[in-house]
């Protein structure tokens, strides 16, 4: 890993997660929701970033593989 992490800063007033790419100074958002998004850990192995995003105290787990941004959400929340 060491060249990458995880980023938040308030965008449009709400925290958002992006990739901070430090050997090509490049940022790549990963979150660009009207929600709020909250990042939480690397993988083991540094492939995959854990986020959260509040939509509207419906909280969701979501997981990023670092190379393409790619989601996948893990914890769906469920409607009456």
């Amino acid at each position: 890993m060491g060249r990458r992490f995880d980023y938040i800063q308030r965008k449009e007033r709400l925290p958002k997660v992006a990739f901070l790419d430090i050997a090509g100074r490049k940022l790549a958002w990963v979150t660009d929701t009207k929600w709020e998004a909250s990042s939480g850990d690397f993988s083991p192995d540094g492939r995959r970033l854990t986020y959260t995003i509040n939509a509207d105290g419906r909280v969701d787990t979501y997981v990023a593989d670092v190379a393409t941004t790619r989601l996948e959400r893990k914890s769906p929340w469920l409607e009456a």
